[in-house]
């Protein structure tokens, strides 16, 4: 039952004590039903339980939308799980929500760093550290961030509070308040010491005005992309937009899923420009290939007798992992294209919820309604063998990926002696596969360490509340990316902390600089390109 609707603003509806404790049961009967494992932030069935009761005793006689989503969301935020969480809601009466601060930041170690700001007055901050908002210090703030959206490491944690910091309406839940300050004052270390700051929130599509800049030219374009330095010596491959690559859809189309329809349009706006062809298989033609890329670097990187390959997947979100095996083929042929997968495993659910969102059968993700059990084992306990034969049946799907195959020139065409990774704590979901998996070819991984943990979530189902209309995403598979998937961390040969990156006077592309050096490519100052 609701009462004293606000017709403005959902987020400010009120709902009684028993529709809240109903949203609150229900949310949690997803979470066992949906996850693969559903106590994996508690101790056990009887520690999540615990919570949810104790939540139900202490809700008040009413509440409104706002209020049970902060009560809530530490149901879903205790599993640890990033890719699980409780959907806030977003204020609308105001336009608020939809307002930023003139600020970004950046994580390194346990600290966070003006990225970039939107207003020229606030230039010299660019590369400062940020101590409190609002009297709050950035621990607390991030302690508080972690309690409603989970995390699978501190650095995730911080790069969750950095997003909330950042959105105006949202910073109002990390400072406990009903309301977000007018303009927030936050406090920074800068060079020339402490400084205080009350910012003006601005649109939230504004570009910014200054940034951490890059001291050294980078490939460029928006797909997969590479470039030699150091006379040859080395080279940097981006696979860049893992959403937007032709051998991506080649295969989605193959499988008769509907999300290449859905997603290849802004995937050719991104990369092509202009009005789309109505024709899909048009269309994807028309987008970056990873193999042609790949084949042009391994010709590239012969050519010039390349001793060092950087990776570079530094805020790298994700989308789609088929690219760390097009690489591996490239460098090392089908027998590399195994090791990246021998230490992975997966564990998806597979229960009524799942078949509803995803379906039955091969276009279904194998959720198989005659299943006796509702999991599927099936890349689980193997030792990866089978699993690579359908890697292999799966990857040439792509006509683009297949004609490779069958010309043959590129498989294991060219391994330069050394390979390394560079990552950032945005290095996320098949980014950091890519960070993960590389490490079975010898790979070292460089920067600072990913959000996210060699134990990982995906594949998530979407569950509305039937009262509050709060919706949740609770992922349904697990997966382990190395054969010891317990750390919190895929801990970086070469950490950029927050030492190394003031050495590098807090250079955008210090995660970078710090691959060629440890590569022993160059020695501190930044590379030269080949032209």
């Amino acid at each position: 039952m609701t009462e004293n609707v606000r017709q403005d603003d959902s987020s400010l509806e009120r709902f009684d004590r028993d529709a809240l404790a109903e949203d609150a049961r229900e949310l949690v009967a997803a979470i066992e039903e949906i996850h693969p494992d559903p106590y994996v932030g508690y101790d056990g069935r009887v520690a999540l339980h615990a919570r949810l009761e104790r939540l139900v005793r202490e809700l008040p006689e009413s509440a409104t939308t706002e209020e049970f989503y902060r009560r809530a969301a530490p149901l879903v935020a205790g599993l640890q799980d990033a890719h699980s969480l409780l959907k806030a809601p977003e204020r609308t009466d105001d336009g608020a929500g939809d307002r930023t601060l003139p600020v970004e930041f950046r994580v390194v170690g346990d600290r966070l760093y003006v990225e970039s700001v939107a207003d020229d007055a606030l230039a010299d901050l660019v590369g400062a550290r940020l101590l409190a908002v609002a009297g709050e210090s950035v621990a607390t703030l991030v302690d508080r961030g972690a309690s409603l959206r989970g995390a699978e490491n501190g650095y995730m944690e911080r790069y969750f509070a950095a997003g909330m910091i950042e959105h105006h309406r949202r910073l109002a839940r990390l400072l406990d308040r009903p309301e977000p300050p007018a303009e927030p004052t936050l406090r920074f270390e800068t060079a020339d010491g402490e400084r205080s700051v009350a910012m003006t929130p601005v649109a939230h599509d504004r570009e910014p005005t200054h940034d951490l800049g890059a001291t050294f030219p980078h490939p460029t374009g928006s797909g997969p992309r590479y470039r030699l330095y150091e006379g040859g010596d080395a080279a940097v491959f981006v696979p860049g937009d893992l959403q937007g690559y032709r051998e991506s859809f080649e295969v989605a189309m193959a499988r008769g899923a509907t999300t290449a329809d859905e997603l290849a349009p802004a995937a050719y706006e991104r990369h092509v420009g202009g009005d789309p062809p109505d024709d899909l298989d048009a269309m994807v033609a028309a987008l970056p290939s990873m193999a042609e890329t790949l084949a042009d670097l391994a010709d590239a990187m012969a050519a010039a007798d390349t001793d060092t390959l950087v990776v570079d997947l530094r805020d790298n979100p994700g989308g789609d992992s088929q690219f760390v095996f097009h690489l591996a083929y490239v460098l090392a042929g089908w027998d590399a294209v195994a090791d990246t997968v021998a230490g992975v495993r997966s564990l998806k659910r597979r229960t009524d919820r799942h078949r509803e969102r995803y379906g039955t059968g091969e276009a279904g993700l194998g959720t198989a309604a005659d299943s006796p059990v509702d999991y599927d084992f099936s890349d689980f306990l193997d030792d990866g063998g089978g699993t690579a034969e359908r890697l292999r049946d799966g990857l040439t799907q792509s006509d683009t990926f297949a004609r490779f195959v069958e010309d043959g020139s590129y498989e294991g065409a060219y391994a330069p002696e050394r390979i390394v990774v560079a990552v950032s704590t945005g290095t996320l979901s098949s980014g950091f596969a890519g960070a993960a998996q590389l490490t079975s070819l010898g790979a070292e991984v460089v920067g600072v360490p990913s959000g996210q943990a060699p134990k990982s979530f995906g594949e998530a189902v979407e569950v509305t509340l039937p009262n509050t209309g709060l919706t949740a995403n609770v992922a349904g598979a697990m997966y382990h990316w190395t054969p010891d998937p317990d750390a919190a961390v895929l801990e970086p040969d070469r950490e950029l902390t927050p030492a190394a990156f003031e050495a590098y006077d807090r250079a955008g592309d210090a995660g970078l600089r710090l691959a060629f050096d440890h590569a022993g490519v160059t020695d501190g100052d930044p590379p030269e390109t080949v032209e």
